[in-house]
């Protein structure tokens, strides 16, 4: 499955509190081969993240994780139990999926109760649960 991308206008922001900062480009760099970024103190970790004693980094830990940049105000969904049915990003997020625009390949995505509730109504259709794909 690949990295969703979409802007942060598409998200519901009361999970605010949870979002982890990166302070440390050693503790960010893992967190999927598949996304390539600077490290810098607009970049927050949302969702599930565990920090890897051993590796000195944090890793997804199953469920929604993304990575925010607030500064160009973009999400990267790096794991989730929902996917989204879109087209290929722009170049600036080679083989990732744009979450905002509709295609063929499935890309992750936000949960839909994390997604604006006007957008998701729009959208519902191209969302699916990971287990109604890998059938």
């Amino acid at each position: 499955m690949m990295v969703g991308v979409c802007t942060g206008r598409i998200l519901r922001w009361e999970f605010i509190e949870d979002m982890l900062p990166c302070n440390n480009c050693d503790y960010f760099q893992a967190c999927s081969d598949d996304v390539e970024s600077e490290c810098n103190q607009d970049m927050r970790l949302l969702g599930n993240w565990v920090y890897n004693n051993k590796s000195k980094k944090y890793e997804s830990n199953g469920g929604f994780s993304a990575i925010y940049d607030s500064n160009d105000n973009y999400v990267q969904v790096i794991n989730s139990d929902y996917v989204i049915l879109c087209n290929e990003a722009s170049f600036c997020f080679i083989g990732q999926g744009d979450i905002e625009s509709e295609g063929d390949l499935y890309a992750y995505c936000p949960p839909p109760e994390l997604l604006n509730e006007k957008w998701y109504n729009e959208n519902k259709h191209r969302i699916k649960h990971i287990d109604d794909v890998l059938v």
